[in-house]
């Protein structure tokens, strides 16, 4: 910072790692093994969260809703073994796109680039989770 002002290098470097993220995102959204991951860990989730709603009604058990952080690290480590599949390929993907040469033309750190494409993947096993969460102690305060 100078003068209390970004100075134009760290804005640009701040655009580029959107930049980067934003087209790692596109990339995964369209991959089928993603949305195969997704739709398994939330019908896993919904699945696991009626299995001790129906506990707790007719044996007393734990409410789902306490049961929640444990349910989700475990739908946690399910996404983080599909996001393994995921960003395998990372560089591969680049080259069956033939993008690869515009990407390693552009001015972009590998730091920058690197950590545009991380926080994308994070961001795609992340959302899902938050999904989860939201809907089971939201929707689940009503139905159980």
């Amino acid at each position: 910072m100078t003068n209390g002002k970004p100075s134009p290098r760290s804005a640009l470097a701040i655009d580029a790692f959107f930049g980067v993220c934003v087209a790692e995102l596109r990339s995964v959204r369209r991959m089928a093994r993603t949305w195969l991951f997704v739709v398994a860990v939330l019908g896993a989730g919904a699945f696991t969260y009626e299995a001790f709603s129906v506990n707790h009604a007719f044996n007393g058990g734990i409410a789902p809703r306490f049961a929640l952080p444990g349910f989700g690290l475990l739908m946690l480590w399910t996404l983080l073994v599909g996001l393994v599949f995921v960003a395998s390929d990372v560089r591969a993907r680049d080259e069956v796109a033939q993008i690869a040469e515009t990407l390693d033309a552009r001015p972009v750190s590998n730091v920058v680039g690197l950590a545009g494409r991380l926080f994308a993947v994070a961001l795609v096993a992340w959302l899902p989770l938050l999904v989860l969460a939201v809907g089971c102690t939201s929707l689940g305060c009503w139905v159980t």
